[in-house]
């Protein structure tokens, strides 16, 4: 039998990812006392487990969206385990990072695979909120490059539900 069947939690842990990074949408972010701390769990949409944020994660996620933890609910992020030292010992934990995309060029017959090499994502993929890529207020820099007057960057849409990792049951 195995040791997370036996004893089910409510919240995520890096064994529920199986070795695999999952693409969730943010849910609510509330405050909860565990063990005699206040810790903020943040829940995932579409997802049964919540996830216990940890000072490392709430500020990578702080990073990508921005400090108030209710401008988070429907934006993106990409979680993953991995082995962290903890008082002395490795132990799986779960991490936070921005989510990475797949470019799909079927003239360079692209491996679309979910397991095939990704590259990172510069910007979030949902609509434009008016900051920069950095979450900030500075835009970039203006253009001076003529050549595609009249073009502009189609619009950033909100990235369909169906990109989630949905396999991965937690």
């Amino acid at each position: 039998m195995n040791i997370n069947e036996a004893f089910p939690s409510k919240y995520l842990s890096a064994a529920d990812l199986m070795g695999r990074p999952a693409t969730v949408r943010m849910g609510e972010v509330n405050s909860e006392v565990l063990d005699r701390e206040t810790k903020l769990i943040l829940s995932l949409q579409g997802k049964k487990k919540q996830m216990v944020l940890n000072k490392t994660n709430a500020m990578a996620i702080a990073e990508l969206h921005g400090a108030e933890t209710n401008d988070w609910y429907d934006k993106v992020i990409e979680i993953y385990a991995t082995e962290v030292e903890f008082q002395g010992k490795m132990t799986d934990a779960i991490r936070v990072r921005a989510p990475r995309r797949t470019e799909t060029r079927s003239d360079q017959g692209a491996d679309t695979r979910r397991d095939a090499p990704r590259e990172p994502v510069r910007e979030p993929a949902y609509a434009d909120d008016g900051r920069g890529s950095r979450g900030d207020d500075r835009r970039d820099p203006p253009r001076d490059d003529r050549s595609d007057l009249g073009r502009s960057d189609p619009p950033r849409r909100a990235a369909p539900a169906h990109d989630m990792n949905d396999d991965i049951p937690f």
